[in-house]
C-alpha cells in the first residue's frame, strides 16, 4: 500500500488534508467522471437546487481529481439559472463573478479557472453555494484546502451551503473543528446525500 493512503496516526487538519488528497490524486479518471456523474444527477434531485435561480459553483481543478463540475454548470446554463462562480482576490477573498460559459475562464496561480471579464455579483442574489472539499463527515462538516477563502465567505452568509466530494473522501470519524470553521447544509457523495 502506498504510504500517502494510510490513514494518518494523528488526525490533524494538516494531516487529515494530506491523506484525503493524496486518497483523491490515487482515482481514476473513469471513476471520477462516472462518480462525478452520479453526484449531479443527486444534485439535481434536490429541491434547493430546483429552486434556486442564482447558483454559485466552484469550477473544478481536473489536475486535484476534484468532484467535476462542469456538467453542473452546463446543466445550470441549461435550465436557464444564473450560474456564479468564485474568483480569489490578492485580499484572500472570494469574489463572486456571472458567467454564461466556461468558454472565457483562465487558470489563476493554483490552476483554478477563473473569469476573466465577468460582472460581479452581490452575495445577497445567490440561492445557493456548490463547495469543493478535500474531506468531510457524516456532521456534515468540511476540511478544505487550509486557505480559510471559503469558510470566510460561508461565514458571513446564511446561504445553503452542498459539498460535492467522492465517498473515499468521507471521514469515518468527526473531523477536527475550529470555531471559524463552517458546518455545511448538505454533503453529496456518488453513494447518498447526506442531511
Amino acid at each position: 500500500m502506498d504510504p500517502s493512503l494510510k490513514r494518518p496516526d494523528t488526525p490533524t487538519k494538516d494531516n487529515l488534508r494530506k491523506h484525503y488528497i493524496s486518497v483523491r490524486k490515487n482515482l481514476k479518471q473513469g471513476f471520477i467522471q462516472d462518480a462525478s456523474t452520479s453526484i449531479a444527477e443527486r444534485l439535481f434531485t434536490l429541491p434547493q437546487f430546483t429552486i434556486s435561480e442564482v447558483i454559485h459553483c466552484y469550477v473544478s481543478i481536473p489536475e486535484n481529481n476534484e468532484v467535476v463540475t462542469d456538467f453542473i454548470i452546463n446543466k445550470c446554463f441549461e435550465m436557464d439559472k444564473i450560474v456564479v462562480i468564485p474568483k480569489v482576490e490578492h485580499n484572500g477573498l472570494l469574489t463572486h463573478h456571472q458567467i454564461e460559459s466556461l468558454q472565457y475562464l483562465e487558470p489563476n496561480g493554483w490552476g483554478v479557472r477563473e473569469p476573466v471579464f465577468a460582472k460581479e455579483c452581490p452575495v445577497s442574489q445567490i440561492d445557493l453555494v456548490i463547495v469543493p472539499m478535500v474531506a468531510g463527515d457524516r456532521h456534515r462538516n468540511r476540511l478544505g484546502y487550509g486557505k480559510g477563502y471559503y469558510d470566510r465567505f460561508l461565514g458571513s452568509t446564511k446561504i445553503c451551503k452542498i459539498g460535492l466530494l467522492f465517498d473515499c473522501q468521507l471521514h469515518s470519524e468527526p473531523l477536527p473543528v475550529e470555531i471559524f470553521d463552517i458546518k455545511l447544509d448538505q454533503l453529496i457523495t456518488e453513494k447518498e446525500v447526506i442531511l
